[in-house]
């Protein structure tokens, strides 16, 4: 079968939630986690990535649920919070500063590449604030 997609594994807890590369999942924002992006099919290419079929709304409901309650674990213990951790999404504005609904926070620091417009696909690269938002460090069309 191979390694998995950017050595991304969902074997175990730890490596689901690690911030080792990037954050993939955002504790308390499922539309700021990479992997619920990419279960949703906001982010290409669409997991499983041997797909279809793809996972039910259900399920992709529950994961959404467990990102946004904190992503706890088999305790019960939430995530903890990982402000100022790297992060890469793509998906499509569809108003200005907002990935697929997800709002970013855009500042002067922000670099925005190839003049980005609603409808576009775009990729995004930045940082999480104490919120569990996107500061967008680099926005680029694709």
């Amino acid at each position: 079968m191979g390694d998995p997609p950017e050595s991304y594994r969902l074997d175990s807890y730890s490596e689901t939630i690690s911030i080792i590369d990037r954050a993939r999942v955002v504790p308390g924002n499922a539309l700021a986690s990479e992997l619920y992006r990419k279960i949703i099919g906001y982010s290409q290419p669409r997991m499983p990535f041997n797909g279809p079929p793809f996972l039910s709304d259900i399920e992709i409901n529950r994961i959404a649920q467990w990102i946004n309650e904190g992503a706890r674990d088999e305790k019960g213990t939430k995530a903890p919070k990982i402000t100022g951790a790297r992060i890469r999404l793509h998906g499509v504005l569809n108003k200005r500063w907002a990935l697929n609904g997800l709002e970013l926070i855009i500042d002067s620091e922000t670099r925005i590449i190839k003049n980005p417009k609603p409808g576009n696909y775009v990729r995004v690269r930045g940082r999480i604030d104490a919120n569990a938002a996107v500061i967008v460090e680099k926005i680029k069309r694709k």
